[in-house]
């Protein structure tokens, strides 16, 4: 819990507490996080009526809610821009950060939807009602619980730098609605995606809804895995070929028996005895230098080589004799 003579980091002069009927919790939206009952979330509060609501509620003693924003770039949500079922949060830090940007950590209680909101306040506040979790003695929802718990095991072994400790505590919990909330906080899916499952009051929907999304991660989590591992395959033979070639270039050195040289010096060479024109064996020499410095296997070099092979070949020191013969020209033209 909150120590109530730390000192706020205050956003405006404290006008005293306002006067709120005991029924009234005090919203605080957010933009792309969905708190779940059992959650420790750290929420940044960067909207002046934000701070207000979680200090009110600090210092106070209000209750306190979070709530997602149907739309996130909204700067200033209205009731009607805001989910109405949201969960109720006990803090247990309120800090400011060396950048200036509040922080409000809390831990999530209990579903609640809002029913109406109070105005001319400086901060959201709504009339609301807090939604008890269903509690049933159901085969199927003890079956869908387990089902839950394999696939969440699963998706922990296919996700790095897990703590050690996650999927113990999760094969620890008891409550099927509460193992359907974490799992539901934890993966990685929309927030529009995680607010149906805060809005599946009945526990069966909710466990059906967070196992499709889950089977849905772990399928990509498998196919991302597959194709790391075909990919660092490729890399690895690639890199393999590279230094085998590298050895047998060595080994080659070392028994007089490198032919690398003898074939640059024939090349060289054989571009001098081309005749080309100056810019034409400019080009060729600049070419040979670059092939020089290129290992035998990359694809650049069989380029680059093919290419002055190409310049070698051609006829540039032969010309055919011309042939001029005006009757035959007319006899064609004819």
């Amino acid at each position: 819990m909150y120590d109530e003579n730390e000192q706020l980091p205050q956003v405006a002069p404290d006008n005293g507490p306002v006067s709120l009927p005991a029924d009234v919790l005090l919203v605080v939206p957010v933009r792309n996080l969905v708190m779940f009952p059992g959650a420790v979330t750290q929420v940044a509060l960067t909207r002046d009526f934000s701070m207000r609501a979680a200090q009110e509620a600090v210092q106070h003693g209000h209750k306190l809610g979070i709530v997602l924003q149907k739309d996130p770039s909204v700067d200033t949500p209205e009731p009607d821009d805001l989910y109405r079922i949201g969960t109720t949060v006990t803090v247990v830090r309120y800090l400011k950060a060396p950048n200036g940007v509040h922080h409000l950590i809390c831990q999530g209680e209990q579903r609640f939807r809002t029913l109406d909101y109070l105005s001319g306040l400086p901060f959201l506040a709504a009339r609301f009602d807090l939604i008890p979790d269903q509690v049933t003695a159901d085969p199927n929802v003890e079956a869908r619980a387990d089902l839950l718990k394999q696939k969440a095991i699963e998706a922990i072994e296919l996700l790095p730098q897990v703590p050690p400790e996650l999927a113990p505590a999760l094969q620890n919990i008891e409550s099927p609605g509460a193992l359907a909330d974490m799992v539901a906080g934890l993966i990685d899916i929309k927030p529009s995606e995680k607010q149906t499952i805060l809005e599946s009051l009945k526990v069966r929907d909710r466990l059906d809804r967070v196992i499709e999304f889950l089977t849905h991660r772990v399928e990509v989590l498998k196919l991302s895995r597959e194709i790391g591992e075909q990919t660092q395959g490729k890399l690895d033979e690639r890199q393999r070929e590279y230094v085998l070639r590298e050895q047998l270039k060595t080994i080659k050195k070392e028994l007089g028996e490198d032919d690398t040289q003898s074939e640059l010096e024939e090349l060289r060479q054989a571009i001098a005895d081309a005749k080309m024109p100056e810019e034409v064996e400019k080009q060729a020499q600049k070419e040979l230098r670059r092939l020089e410095g290129m290992p035998d296997s990359s694809t650049e070099h069989s380029m680059v080589r093919t290419y002055l092979d190409w310049l070698v070949a051609l006829p540039w020191a032969k010309s055919d004799a011309e042939a001029i013969d005006i009757a035959k020209a007319r006899e064609i033209l004819d």
